[in-house]
């Protein structure tokens, strides 16, 4: 089931928004309903353990080595 919500959004948002859907030939209402989906998907790094933190550097480190030298 869907909720329909009426947003006020700032101009500089708005105006960000429009230029994206029509770069991306897509409807405005999907690019803000993309963007507020990756934001309640994305942990946020600050909010991770430092143990995971430490993990995500090791294996960022390692992909870009791996994508350099190839």
């Amino acid at each position: 089931m869907n909720e329909i919500v009426t947003l006020e959004l700032s101009d500089k948002l708005a105006q960000k928004a429009k230029e994206i859907a029509a770069l991306t030939h897509r409807q405005l209402e999907d690019v803000l309903l993309e963007w507020l989906d990756r934001a309640i998907t994305e942990i946020p790094v600050e909010s991770l353990p430092d143990q995971q933190v430490l993990a995500l550097c090791d294996y960022a480190n390692a992909n870009w080595a791996t994508i350099s030298f190839q």
